[in-house]
């Protein structure tokens, strides 16, 4: 209780909402990006950014990636795209920079307790689990992301472009 305290303290806010307001303000607002559509942020680059903010601040560095659709569930569903998804995870909450490009609406981020984690279904992610050799991807899983990363769950990190960038 005591840690959490401190954590909470150092980044400054008691509210998941703070803390993800205060990462918009101190990183994302260095780089160009949009919330949804062509230029949107890449969710491998925000959930690692994410991270590596909140762990130098004393914070958690969990994250949660969703398993890819099928291509039975693609079949059923022609407007779910064939990839994975990842995003942070805060005080047992995902904090999701990039969740605009599944609304198409300009969301700076979407907060959601872990135990809802279905939600993330409708959009085509976290549905299935797939076989790869001796390999079993889950439809999800939440662990550190250097673990994550070790086991090959976030290879495409694509960074934007920084602000007033010569």
């Amino acid at each position: 209780m005591k840690f959490d305290r401190l954590v909470d303290l150092i980044l400054e806010g008691t509210k998941i909402d703070d803390i993800a307001n205060k990462f918009v303000s101190e990183v994302l607002s260095k780089y160009q990006y949009t919330l949804h559509g062509e230029g949107h942020l890449n969710c491998a680059w925000a959930t690692r950014t994410f991270c590596k903010w909140a762990k130098d601040k004393g914070g958690d560095e969990q994250a949660i990636v969703f398993s890819w659709p099928s291509k039975e569930t693609l079949k059923l569903n022609p407007s779910f795209k064939e990839v994975a998804h990842i995003a942070p995870v805060y005080k047992n909450n995902i904090i999701d920079f990039t969740y605009g490009q599944f609304v198409n609406k300009d969301i700076p981020y979407k907060i959601t307790p872990v135990n809802n984690w279905k939600d993330y279904q409708k959009f085509g992610v976290g549905i299935d689990t797939h076989q790869d050799g001796n390999k079993v991807w889950p439809q999800y899983k939440i662990d550190s992301i250097d673990s994550l990363e070790r086991e090959g769950y976030s290879k495409t990190i694509v960074p934007p472009a920084l602000k007033n960038k010569v």
